[in-house]
């Protein structure tokens, strides 16, 4: 059960300084103190031979980049970090469901819509336009806009990426937000925030959402029944927060 809904319009209009973090321009003592220090136990470990999969918000990615220097292991897959992305734990249950097959997989290319009079973008991902390994690795070149087209064909090789959590042993999956948008039309919560132009073109059809922690539970005990049943028995999952 969301603990807000607000249209979009509404949603815009609400924006004001006290809903800001502190600004940057001070002391940054306020986000600095008191410190907590952090005690680690960890239950579960990352064996040799495991087959990892992540995804989620920015720390789970993150393991892309740094798990192979770890390991000492050479880093094959030319994805940026901050490529596919996901926000909340509804973009990375409806992922799971498309790759699963329990839910249609052709609803995942329903967040396809223009981003500006010229341009398209996938608000169910958030993932560079491009084939090419070097422009994807370039942040200087990054972008999520392009073409319908383009667009369509980015979603068809996320999909496929996504596929490849099947053979997985190790997920690790990173917590995103509790604020999200819901698209009326297709009764599916946004990767992303729509674009200006969206909302515009689309009037009423995105509502903001902030979702309570019993809708968050459901979203994850779906994810686990999901992995359980077609990942084997000794599969682990680690769920982690963005720092």
């Amino acid at each position: 059960m969301a603990l807000v809904k607000l249209d979009a319009e509404e949603a815009m209009f609400a924006r004001s300084k006290v809903r800001k973090w502190p600004s940057i321009a001070g002391t940054g003592n306020e986000n600095l103190r008191p410190i907590t220090r952090a005690y680690y136990n960890p239950r579960i470990k990352i064996e040799k031979g495991d087959t990892v999969f992540t995804m989620g918000s920015c720390f789970a990615r993150q393991l892309e980049d740094t798990g192979p220097k770890w390991l000492g292991l050479k880093k094959t897959s030319h994805f940026n970090s901050r490529s596919q992305n996901k926000y909340n734990l509804h973009s990375v249950l409806n992922q799971i469901r498309w790759a699963y097959g329990t839910d249609d997989i052709e609803k995942s290319f329903s967040g396809i819509l223009p981003y500006s009079p010229d341009t398209y973008t996938d608000f169910h991902g958030h993932t560079m336009v491009t084939e090419d390994p070097r422009e994807e690795r370039d942040e200087s070149l990054w972008s999520t806009q392009g073409t319908e087209a383009e667009q369509i064909a980015s979603r068809g090789r996320v999909n496929g990426i996504f596929e490849k959590m099947k053979d997985a042993n190790f997920m690790v999956i990173t917590l995103g937000m509790a604020e999200v948008w819901y698209d009326r039309e297709t009764e599916l919560v946004l990767n992303e925030t729509p674009a200006a132009y969206t909302l515009a073109k689309f009037p009423k059809r995105f509502e903001f959402q902030q979702i309570d922690f019993n809708e968050i539970m459901d979203c994850f005990d779906e994810i686990y029944d999901i992995f359980s049943a077609n990942n084997g028995p000794d599969f682990k999952l680690l769920l982690t927060v963005s720092p």
